[in-house]
């Protein structure tokens, strides 16, 4: 599952599903370390450019 979400965000920028995929393997074993540490790159992205979609609506 680390895998297919590491594909889906360097392939297809789709974070959501690659949030999905890492979360499904964190589900399995909470003690996946690169699951939890790759979790990080496309929550920060995401949080990131709706930070930005906001900002470009206020101005």
């Amino acid at each position: 599952m680390v895998l297919l979400g590491s594909l889906h965000l360097i392939h297809t920028g789709n974070y959501e599903e690659a949030i999905n995929c890492f979360g499904y393997a964190i589900s399995i074993d909470e003690d996946y370390i690169d699951a939890w540490n790759d979790l990080g790159w496309p929550t920060a992205s995401l949080k990131m450019m709706k930070m930005q979609n906001y900002a470009l609506k206020r101005h």
